[in-house]
């Protein structure tokens, strides 16, 4: 007799009993009995009767010693459903004991303990069902095969400890209800501990809703079965947070009270923990995809976890991840990553460059090879890297058009010079490109960005986000454009910082002093006017150490094309520019990694002592070997940007011919230096022009004419005409250092640079000083000065 039949019979006397009015006041008492596990050997095996009358599958939960815990018994229903019932043996308050149905308390044991316990070194596989595992064990005999019980919306009901340190694959149901069962048990079988877990991806051909207890799919046999279990690698569970489970829609947090699941966001992994080789700047890397499907990462610093952490929400919903509204799910998403331990560990580093081996772009790829895994942790939405084009346009479209205009090509080196600061042992420093608003001095600084990726940024900004900028720029390039646009105290401090390569000390909220943080860069800057000139808008003087930090040179580069030399077959240098204008915005980014690459697999040794070689090459070949100390700095500068040009030539990135980047570094070092003056010291040089500047300020005010009886109010000194249409004019060295060089302590360095240049003439016996008699003090010694008689080239 079929099961449907049996449904219909007419009942037995024990049946009569159960249903009796008496019985069923029994069943509605509080007493709800006590489970008996496991049950003892002398319970009866009758099954008690049910309204669906005989059950169509009985399956038996054991434990770990294979004695029995509970039944678990299923009706398949005409109208081709099925429905579960689970079957305890339990003991009542007046000692008697029976069967019922009612199940196990939670957690609820995993079917197939007793299988586990037997081969504690098989892998597992975890299927929807107890019909579907028991067809597993027999398809695959190799592993275990377990489920839970209750079907897919039960998971986390279950006992999955006993999965821990077990290599688990889920197989599941090929439906929506299959896939959420997967990603839930494969949270779960994690968060207990097992030692790797797989979901098998079912391919097309399966019916809706077919699980391993079917028939095989057309075409299918039992090795492309074992095929699909055996190969899962494309299918391996990121780590998820214990109380939490990874759908196809997203995070939700398990709302066991409730039993309605909190939405957190859109798939969100955690994918390991970073931490610096000091065991600080903890953070975790977040990983997710958009809208769009584009991937993200994200190695986000712990410290943006403090507060409410509207910081890192803002950052995640600006990098495209879609987080539920409501405090709930705000609250659940801190929690989330707050608690995330996954077992993968990582060095963290907060700005961007070498690292050992190793260097670190700013979009977090790490170029060179290491054991540790590296993660880039900085506060915040990094600048973007924009990467258009390829190497091949980028040097067809955009480097080609640098040949023979020594300033694109500089800017261009400059771009790779950054990386090699740090191997070659050089401090931070910029160079600036003055001149006026028509001479294209932009058109540098987006040949500099071709390379990088980077975007430009202003003169005109707060002292954090210069500094951020900075940061973001270690061990590489920043492009500041227009100074014109800050005033001078502003420059001032900005230059400083850049060129000083460190951030300025401030305190905590406590008091105590933050910890600066140091960098080095490269920075290109372009304006109407120097920096010495900016600062002296606010009444203050650069001093030498200012303006070497940042190297001064002319935009026009003499030709009668501004910052051009070569035109390259363009009408004008307004076409020129607005063609280089697009093309670098079409063809950038693609240049920089492929420079980095190549060093991060140089052998570091080599590559420091061929810098070295090739820096003094160059220094050997363009600086006067009488220079100042303060020129042969700037110009070791000048030779790291020629040799970083000629090296990237030489690795097949920049398309120039050889000498090219040395050649046009040397041309901007020779026209910074007659912009400068000269090769002597920056003080000596502001010296001379001091006493100039002076001489033509005051020489017809505070100079007493000898020979004349006018007055004289606040005189400085004393002049006299030598009848050659030459004035002298005299001053006493005190009066000479104090009014004229405002006290400098280089005085004697300048006078003799000033003799040296015919401005000031000495006595017959070499003496500084000349005996000249004064009219009321007699004769005294005084510096001559006579400003006819200056060469500049005297003091070059």
């Amino acid at each position: 007799m079929d099961n449907t039949a049996k449904m219909f019979e007419s009942l037995s006397g024990d049946e009569r009993a159960a249903t009796a009015p008496n019985a069923q006041s029994k069943s509605n008492e509080k007493d709800q009995g006590e489970a008996i596990t496991p049950v003892p050997d002398d319970a009866p095996q009758d099954i008690p009767f049910h309204r669906l009358g005989v059950p169509s599958l009985v399956h038996h939960y054991h434990d770990a010693n294979g004695k029995p815990l509970q039944k678990i018994c299923r009706w398949d229903k005409p109208d081709g459903t099925k429905e579960f019932f689970p079957l305890t043996f339990r003991k009542y308050k007046d000692s008697s004991c029976r069967w019922t149905w009612k199940g196990l308390p939670e957690p609820r044991p995993i079917y197939g303990l007793d299988r586990l316990a037997l081969n504690p070194y098989l892998p597992v596989v975890v299927c929807e069902g107890e019909k579907s595992a028991d067809a597993a064990q027999k398809l695959f005999p190799d592993y275990v095969a377990i489920t839970s019980q209750n079907g897919s919306g039960s998971a986390h009901k279950a006992d999955w400890t006993v999965t821990q340190g077990r290599a688990v694959t889920i197989w599941p149901d090929n439906d929506k209800a299959g896939d959420d069962y997967a990603a839930d048990v494969a949270t779960l079988t994690q968060q207990a501990g097992a030692k790797s877990v797989h979901i098998v991806k079912i391919p097309d051909g399966a019916k809706e809703g077919w699980d391993l207890a079917d028939d095989l799919p057309e075409g299918w046999t039992l090795e492309k079965l074992r095929e699909l279990l055996n190969d899962p690698a494309e299918h391996k569970q990121p780590y998820i947070p214990f109380g939490y489970v990874m759908r196809e829609t997203g995070v939700f947090k398990l709302d066991e009270s409730s039993g309605n699941d909190i939405a957190v966001c859109d798939p969100l992994y955690i994918e390991a923990l970073a931490r610096d080789d000091k065991g600080n700047s903890w953070g975790c890397l977040l990983v997710w995809k958009d809208a769009d499907g584009k991937s993200h990462e994200w190695a986000m610093p712990n410290s943006m976890l403090a507060g409410d952490g509207s910081d890192y929400r803002r950052a995640l919903l600006d990098m495209g991840l879609r987080i539920r509204a409501g405090k709930k799910a705000q609250n659940a998403l801190h929690d989330y990553i707050i608690s995330a331990n996954p077992e993968a560990r990582a060095v963290s580093v907060n700005m961007p460059g070498w690292n050992g081996q190793r260097y670190v772009a700013l979009d977090g790829a790490v170029y060179g090879k290491g054991s540790d895994r590296v993660l880039l942790q900085m506060p915040g939405v990094l600048p973007k890297l924009d990467k258009k084009g390829t190497l091949e346009s980028w040097q067809k479209n955009v480097a080609c058009y640098a040949v023979d205009n020594s300033r694109l090509v500089l800017a261009t080196s400059a771009a790779f010079a950054g990386a090699l600061l740090r191997p070659a042992n050089e401090g931070s420093g910029g160079f600036h490109f003055s001149g006026g608003s028509s001479t294209g001095k932009t058109t540098t600084l987006r040949f500099g960005s071709s390379v990088s990726g980077l975007a430009l940024r202003s003169w005109r900004t707060t002292d954090n986000a210069a500094e951020s900028w900075a940061r973001s720029a270690n061990d590489g390039i920043l492009l500041i454009d227009e100074l014109g646009q800050v005033d001078g105290k502003a420059a001032d401090q900005m230059a400083y910082m850049l060129g000083n390569g460190q951030t300025k000390g401030r305190a905590n909220r406590e008091g105590m002093a933050k910890d600066t943080t140091e960098f080095l860069l490269l920075f290109l800057s372009t304006g109407e006017i120097g920096l010495a000139e900016k600062i002296g808008e606010g009444k203050k003087k650069a001093k030498a150490g200012q303006t070497v930090r940042m190297l001064e040179i002319p935009a026009d580069a003499g030709k009668g094309f501004g910052i051009f030399e070569e035109l390259h077959d363009f009408k004008n240098g307004d076409e020129f520019a607005k063609h280089l204008a697009k093309a670098s915005a079409d063809h950038r980014g693609c240049a920089m990694p492929v420079w980095l690459e190549k060093l991060a697999g140089m052998d570091g040794d080599k590559l420091r002592a061929a810098l070295a070689t090739m820096t003094k090459a160059w220094m050997d070949e363009h600086v006067p070997p009488d220079a100042d100390g303060q020129v042969k700095r700037a110009a070791r500068r000048f030779a790291l940007v020629a040799v970083a040009g000629e090296l990237a030539t030489t690795l097949g990135i920049t398309s120039w011919p050889d000498k090219e980047a040395s050649n046009a570094a040397a041309r901007c070092f020779k026209d910074w230096l007659s912009a400068r003056g000269g090769s002597g010291s920056h003080e000596v040089q502001d010296g001379i022009k001091d006493i100039l500047a002076f001489i033509e300020k005051h020489g017809s005010s505070r100079f007493q004419e000898i020979g004349k009886s006018e007055t004289v109010y606040d005189r400085a000194g004393f002049k006299k005409d030598n009848g050659d249409g030459e004035y002298e004019f005299y001053l006493r060295r005190d009066a000479f250092q104090s009014e004229i060089l405002g006290g400098s302590r280089n005085a004697d360095n300048i006078i003799k640079a000033a003799i040296d240049a015919g401005l000031i003439i000495p006595d017959s016996d070499g003496k500084t000083t000349r005996p000249v008699t004064l009219p009321g003090l007699g004769k005294k010694r005084v510096l001559c000065i006579i400003p006819a008689r200056y060469k500049s080239e005297a003091i070059a």
